[in-house]
């Protein structure tokens, strides 16, 4: 009876690997979040600013030359939408190129991958971006443009493709620098499972 109780109670203390990646990315998610809206006293400020100040600058220099024509859109709206595109898919591949050697002391927990902090980083970056657009926009709709897409769904699509681009410049591993883990092992992608043993390194047979 004893035998049957243990070998019961640990079967129901397994976790699958979805469940586990599921509460490691939002734990990240939320740590990232934090960190990256109060890693100044403006911060979340200055990533409302930022694509603004842009804006203003490039329509003034466009006056000056006197091209302010883009056919079939508004003019700040073309550029705005266009510079918070590129603010989002560039953030997206920085900050995701410095995730491995900022997060190195959370490899120590076996649930916690490198791989994950690249993804989480450029997920809060994707996120932070699509709600920047979305009141920037909103606040110029107030202000009179028309920033109502014919086409929503291609600005939607074309928006996703920009961010998967910064994306995969984060997960090139010519830019991510390679981290030992504390645990000293070298696993990158390996999620503990009941079936599968993380903390041997897998060699190659010849």
């Amino acid at each position: 009876m004893s035998g049957k109780r243990t070998k019961s109670n640990s079967a129901t203390d397994l976790r699958p690997s979805a469940s586990i990646a599921y509460s490691v990315g939002k734990a990240l998610f939320l740590r990232e979040a934090v960190s990256r809206l109060a890693a100044g006293r403006a911060a979340w400020l200055w990533m409302l600013l930022e694509p603004v100040v842009h804006v203003a600058f490039i329509m003034a220099l466009f006056t000056f030359v006197r091209v302010r024509v883009v056919p079939g859109a508004e003019f700040a709206i073309w550029l705005l939408t266009g510079l918070v595109t590129f603010f989002t898919a560039r953030d997206a591949a920085t900050r995701s190129m410095e995730a491995i050697k900022a997060n190195k002391s959370l490899f120590a927990y076996r649930q916690v991958l490198p791989v994950d902090t690249v993804l989480t980083r450029s997920a809060v970056e994707g996120f932070l971006g699509t709600i920047v657009a979305l009141l920037l926009l909103c606040a110029s709709g107030l202000v009179g443009f028309e920033v109502i897409p014919h086409d929503g769904l291609r600005v939607i699509l074309a928006f996703a493709g920009v961010w998967l681009c910064g994306l995969g410049l984060g997960l090139n591993p010519d830019n991510t620098p390679k981290v030992a883990l504390a645990s000293g092992s070298t696993r990158l992608a390996c999620r503990p499972s009941p079936n599968t043993d993380c903390t041997k390194p897998k060699t190659r047979r010849r």
